[in-house]
């Protein structure tokens, strides 16, 4: 902070690039984005910092931004919407709003869904290498190069990844360390009966920490059955619909859990999928009897997989 408080200045132009700094601080992040623009010496203070956004949002065409705390604009809403981008402004571009954001600010919740944006997004961030900052990232709409390409790109405060597609190479997409450190993973739906087995592995390889949770839909029955098969040596505890096996580490379980369908979903579906829940438990919790009744976590991926929108109880809402 610029100390003399006896100097007095009356033009920005006139401002030490260090009062300056701390003056857009506490702007806005519109007038942030403005004041970037104006100067390469106001470009260069800007891309120094690190605004906060509670939201990020590019659904189609358009970029929207929540900022987290803008002292200039109070709400009753829990987001402030401040910003949105067309692509048909002739001195704007949503794709270089979007670039920004990703390598300077720190995002508690971004959605990226679309058919064409997120593709042309992936090509402008190609030859980035700077990992982006989110904590929940939702990926509805796109295909399994750009879930891949998004997932690479995050650091290691992703916290939970909602994707609302199909993921048919889960055996890729468990590579990448963002995903194997997330606390939570759900896919609406999974071509692979042997990603359970494959997660379970990599959470046993890197010791993976207590109540980390992966929810999917399989599309075909037998992923329950393959991973009793494959973790035979290991189990501890087995009925029909869950199974416990021992990691590495004698503190900590593995839980597979196989889900009950809603009379709902029978009606509206085939009858060959699976919906699965894997989960770190601490060795030394207890077993309870089966419930047969439906899980919360059922009609959460019932919902991604019909609506692919908000789940009622989601650590996105």
């Amino acid at each position: 902070m610029y100390e003399d408080s006896t100097v007095k200045f009356e033009k920005w132009n006139f401002l030490p690039p260090e009062l300056k700094r701390e003056v857009m601080k506490k702007l806005n992040f519109n007038d942030i984005w403005s004041i970037r623009r104006t100067a390469s010496a106001e470009h260069a203070l800007a891309n120094t910092l690190k605004p906060k956004f509670s939201k990020v949002d590019v659904i189609t065409n358009r970029v929207h931004i929540y900022e987290t705390d803008n002292p200039f604009k109070k709400s009753k809403s829990s987001f402030d919407l401040i910003y949105i981008i067309r692509p048909n402004l002739r001195h704007d571009s949503p794709f270089d709003l979007f670039k920004w954001i990703c390598h300077h600010a720190l995002i508690e919740n971004m959605e990226i869904m679309g058919d064409r944006v997120p593709h042309l997004l992936m090509n402008l961030l190609k030859e980035t290498t700077r990992q982006f900052s989110v904590n929940n990232l939702k990926l509805n709409d796109v295909n399994g190069a750009e879930i891949n390409f998004y997932l690479s790109k995050m650091d290691s405060k992703l916290e939970t990844i909602r994707i609302g597609c199909s993921c048919r190479s889960f055996d890729k997409l468990i590579d990448i360390r963002s995903v194997v450190n997330a606390r939570y993973i759900q896919i609406a739906e999974s071509t692979s009966r042997s990603c359970a087995i494959l997660l379970a592995q990599k959470w046993i390889d890197n010791d993976a920490k207590v109540d980390r949770v992966f929810e999917t839909m399989v599309y075909k029955k037998g992923a329950f059955e393959r991973f009793v098969e494959e973790f035979t040596s290991r189990i501890v505890y087995k009925t029909a619909k869950n199974v416990k096996i021992r990691t590495d580490n004698p503190k900590k379980h593995i839980k597979l859990e196989l889900g009950i369908k809603s009379d709902h979903w029978k009606c509206r579906r085939k009858q060959n999928q699976e919906f699965i829940r894997l989960s770190v438990v601490r060795a030394d919790q207890e077993d309870k009897p089966e419930d047969e009744r439906e899980q919360p976590w059922m009609p959460e991926l019932e919902d991604l997989q019909f609506r692919r929108d908000l789940i009622t109880k989601s650590p996105f809402r």
